[in-house]
């Protein structure tokens, strides 16, 4: 958990001005969440295309979370 923490704080406009580079650490950290949960299913493949369909939603997300500071 604390690797996505330390993903999600890097991808902080505060760390990034490029709205592209932030969106990358966002994409990154949905990433590093995809592959927790993938890895933890007992279908994986099932599993894997239910997160890759929702790897854009799962971005935003974060990269919303990130620029509100969390709140």
């Amino acid at each position: 958990m604390t690797d996505f923490i330390s993903a999600a704080r890097m991808s902080s406009p505060a760390y990034f001005e490029d709205p592209k580079e932030a969106r990358a650490q966002a994409v990154a950290v949905a990433l590093e969440i995809i592959r927790a949960r993938a890895g933890a299913a007992t279908q994986h493949v099932n599993q894997l295309t239910y997160e890759f369909d929702n790897l854009s939603k799962y971005a935003d997300q974060i990269q919303a979370a990130m620029e509100s500071g969390g709140e």
